[in-house]
């Protein structure tokens, strides 16, 4: 099945918001918290790779790549 740009929006917001919740439990000095945090990152990334091209150029620009 394939999700719509707005519920792949709301599933990188989500995961965007369990980010926070890691690093309100501790900072990246913490190995634990830098391990939830890196792993949040990754699954948004994924996330968003999943949007059209055009939605990834429009928001992120050539910075995209670099993700």
């Amino acid at each position: 099945m394939t999700r719509s740009q707005t519920e792949l929006i709301h599933e990188a917001l989500e995961h965007l918001a369990a980010l926070r919740r890691h690093l309100e439990r501790g900072d990246l000095a913490d190995e634990t918290v830098i391990d939830a945090v890196g792993m949040r990152i990754a699954a948004m990334i994924e996330t968003l790779s999943h949007a059209d091209e055009p939605f990834r150029a429009r928001v992120f620009g050539a910075q995209w790549r670099a993700m």
